[in-house]
């Protein structure tokens, strides 16, 4: 199985500006991949939203709310348009609909508690969306957090290809009270988290920053020599090898310019990667199993010299490729 990470780098000025909020959040999707079924049967992925304020001097409102839209425009839901499917002979299908998921408030596993829904202006967020259908209050006492949970689902009626299915849905935290007649301000923090299930014998391999997904890694306007951390993650029900490649051999190459070409060098585990051939890890390493089980390889890429090169986007493409031995 491979997967692809896509890293991009815009050189030009920079300017920043430091934001500060009285509440931050943290997502957990607490049963980590789920091994669906088949064919009649709903399986569940479990989670938790956590809202922290900074200090007990202060007691917020704040509202959590969660993207795509629940809301059916025309025949689908719109929440479910942006499935990938990656198959057990590398191939990867992206952007389909499945229809039968969704999102739930609480922990109770049924279809009939309240759809953690989108809660925007009018044209962007879902219709009728109540105070159940968000997260959301204030603190009580000393306590500066509060936990809630939720509860993805994802059923079918037909036998589904092997491999594994993946979602990104994205939850967003506003400081303000909840109000049937929608937010007026914009979210302080958002998470992405991906509703993952493996179907058959497969592998999952996926890439993060902290605690949420990433599918692609921007530097934006950093400098030389400043890093990007990122973790693969690789989940598997077979010992397997792990061979990594760099489409441009280890150098971000200018879209229009393609003689500008700006090296960067990759670390995974403590060992640097040789980028400018194939590397397979000569490590054999253990079947993880699904859930929360994973094999987590820490990395960073760290640009070099910077300083001479035209301003524009430089591209590369890494590929991480799980083979069974």
């Amino acid at each position: 199985m491979k997967k692809k990470l896509f890293l991009f780098f815009a050189l030009s000025w920079f300017s920043a500006l430091t934001l500060s909020a009285q509440l931050s959040m943290s997502v957990s999707i607490t049963s980590g991949t789920a091994t669906y079924s088949n064919y009649g049967y709903s399986t569940w992925i479990d989670g938790t939203v956590t809202v922290r304020r900074a200090s007990t001097a202060t007691n917020p409102y704040f509202t959590v709310d969660l993207l795509p839209r629940a809301d059916r425009i025309g025949t689908y839901c719109a929440r479910n348009d942006d499935w990938t499917y990656h198959s057990t002979d590398g191939s990867i299908t992206q952007n389909f609909h499945i229809d039968n998921a969704e999102v739930y408030v609480g922990s109770n596993h049924s279809t009939s508690a309240n759809i953690l829904k989108t809660w925007d202006v009018a044209g962007i967020g879902d219709n009728n969306v109540s105070s159940g259908n968000v997260l959301q209050g204030n603190f009580s006492g000393t306590s500066l957090t509060r936990t809630f949970n939720f509860c993805a689902v994802f059923w079918q009626t037909s036998i589904m290809d092997a491999g594994f299915y993946e979602l990104p849905i994205t939850f967003r935290l506003r400081q303000e009270q909840f109000s049937t007649s929608g937010p007026t301000s914009e979210p302080i923090e958002t998470s992405v988290q991906v509703w993952r299930f493996v179907v058959s014998t497969t592998a999952a391999i996926y890439f993060k920053s902290g605690t949420s997904e990433i599918f692609e890694i921007a530097f934006d306007e950093i400098t030389a020599l400043t890093p990007k951390d990122f973790t693969v993650s690789i989940q598997t029900n077979f010992r397997f090898y792990l061979t990594v490649e760099s489409k441009n051999r280890g150098k971000l190459i200018h879209t229009e310019y393609p003689n500008e070409q700006i090296p960067y060098t990759l670390v995974m585990q403590g060992t640097t990667i040789p980028l400018n051939t194939s590397y397979r890890f000569p490590t054999r390493y253990r079947s993880t199993g699904f859930g929360t089980s994973s094999r987590d390889f820490s990395s960073t890429i760290t640009l070099g010299d910077i300083s001479s090169y035209t301003a524009g986007r430089y591209e590369d493409i890494l590929s991480f490729t799980v083979t069974a031995n």
